[in-house]
């Protein structure tokens, strides 16, 4: 038969003693409030005190631990203090540095491969040659660089810290190699080159047309594509950004948008082209109170849309920008 040791109960008997005693003093106590101040009907007032409610008094106490009985109905009301929420100070710093408008001025300089094939194995009819749509490069080459230039002025409406909205006003040169060939020289050896007898008729009525008409499918006779040729554009840019403060002035933020435009200088060719733009891209932002700077890296896709020819870049680029807080 166990017995219980009398060493090990000593601390359990203790344990229960504390939890009983604990117990009656929660019980018999009454309700402790905390107060600013006790305001007595006659205008009297006792601050920093604490008060423990009775049926018919109450009893004061005060920060050196005097107690004075106060009947309930010398009482005109107890002011308890109330907890508040501590103000978001960092938040209120934050936006003092935040103004709902900016204006900048942003640059950028990259290079685009182009990868093109002339297609020469999909159909030709009389409708290709009214319209003059002949798919011909003028570099019989697959593969070159084109160097782009941006410069771009670019307005953003900031509704918080956070999110902003963005409007540009966006110049492109597209800028061409040196490749020593005419649209006329292109286009004939286009002709030789495929074995498609429909394509070499058409190539001939437009090689024709060529040396007749200098602007006959949209390439113009006067400029050479052997020599270095622009084609510049004008776009509209709307786009969202969205942002992340890592401290008081510098700011992590995401990009994305869009762009449409068109040519005022098409190079070889006679007819505006149609610019579409899609981007995506991150960067860095340091503000002070009335102006910022910035830098970030995009991913683009641009398209260069023409009716004798189109382009496609799809490159990432890295910008640079500068501008003012109002």
């Amino acid at each position: 038969m166990m017995t219980s040791n009398p060493i090990y109960n000593r601390p359990v008997r203790g344990i229960r003693i504390f939890f009983l005693i604990l117990f009656i003093y929660l019980f018999l106590k009454p309700g402790f409030i905390s107060a600013d101040t006790v305001i007595l009907k006659n205008g009297t007032d006792f601050k920093n005190v604490k008060t423990t409610l009775r049926e018919d008094h109450v009893l004061v106490e005060d920060e050196f631990g005097n107690t004075e009985r106060i009947e309930l109905i010398l009482v005109d009301k107890i002011l308890v203090s109330e907890i508040q929420k501590p103000e978001m100070k960092e938040e209120k710093e934050e936006q003092k540095n935040i103004k709902k408008f900016y204006f900048s001025f942003n640059i950028s300089k990259w290079n685009s491969k182009v990868r093109d094939s002339p297609g020469f194995n999909r159909g030709y009819n009389i409708v290709d040659f009214i319209t003059t749509i002949l798919n011909i490069d003028p570099y019989l080459e697959t593969k070159y660089t084109v160097d782009v230039q941006t410069v771009s002025l670019q307005s953003e409406y900031r509704r918080s810290v956070r999110l902003g909205f963005s409007l540009g006003l966006e110049q492109n040169s597209f800028s061409f190699p040196d490749r020593g060939m005419s649209p006329i020289v292109g286009l004939f050896l286009n002709i030789n080159s495929n074995s498609s007898p429909e394509y070499q008729a058409l190539g001939t009525f437009s090689l024709i047309g060529v040396i007749l008409n200098p602007h006959f499918g949209d390439y113009d006779n006067g400029k050479q594509a052997g020599s270095k040729f622009k084609i510049e554009t004008l776009s509209f840019l709307p786009g969202l950004k969205y942002y992340i403060p890592i401290s008081e002035t510098i700011f992590w933020f995401a990009q994305t948008g869009f762009g449409i435009g068109r040519s005022y200088e098409s190079g070889i060719y006679s007819k505006p082209m149609l610019q579409t733009v899609l981007f995506a891209g991150t960067g860095v932002q340091w503000e002070s109170d009335s102006y910022f700077f910035n830098c970030n890296l995009q991913y683009r896709q641009t398209n260069l849309n023409g009716s004798a020819r189109s382009y496609q870049f799809s490159e990432p680029m890295f910008i640079v920008g500068a501008g003012l807080k109002l």
